[in-house]
């Protein structure tokens, strides 16, 4: 099975609000051109309620342009994963064919529905328990890193782990919190 082993890496570039996970037979009710970002994604209820449907999961990722390491893994983030990435979101998706696709929320302005394949990860038709993992924001470590650190930390990719593990069945996802935020750990206060 494809998703045991799976180990994949996409660099995914990002214009800022964040991205979407989905599988093509999950979206086929929107139709080629529709503004579905203005018709849905920009209401959060609406929001919660695809990701508790696990069709399609939006995640912000803190409105920077930015490019995005998106690394695909099989199972769960290991203790060292988790102690090192401590902002951590947990949804099931379901996979509706052969591919789990990971592009620009800014996609939904103008919907397309072919997904370029390096931003495709192959994998079998099922439910999976998605957990991503993302490195803390420039913000949170500026205090700490010289000036130097910062430069090179800024014009580097974000790191950001995706776990999947296959499910027997949809678990109930009670989400009511609108679009998940990859930083939540490291909310300015």
């Amino acid at each position: 099975m494809k998703w045991e082993h799976l180990c994949k890496d996409i660099i995914l570039p990002l214009d800022g609000l964040g991205m979407l996970f989905y599988s093509e037979g999950a979206v086929k009710h929107i139709p080629v051109g529709e503004d579905y970002f203005e018709k849905v994604f920009s209401q959060p209820q609406k929001v919660s309620e695809h990701i508790r449907q696990g069709d399609m999961i939006g995640i912000c990722t803190g409105g920077e342009s930015a490019d995005f390491e998106l690394r695909f893994r099989s199972g769960s983030p290991s203790e060292e994963i988790q102690q090192k990435y401590p902002a951590q979101l947990q949804f099931a998706i379901h996979v509706m064919g052969t591919e789990l696709n990971v592009v620009d929320v800014y996609w939904l302005m103008r919907w397309k529905n072919d997904c370029p394949k390096e931003q495709q990860v192959e994998i079998e038709s099922g439910i999976y328990q998605m957990t991503v993992c993302g490195e803390p924001p420039l913000s949170a470590l500026e205090e700490q890193f010289s000036e130097e650190e910062c430069e090179e930390y800024a014009n580097r990719p974000r790191v950001v782990y995706i776990f999947l593990d296959r499910l027997e069945a949809m678990p109930e996802q009670d989400w009511n919190k609108g679009v998940p935020d990859l930083y939540w750990a490291y909310e300015e206060e």
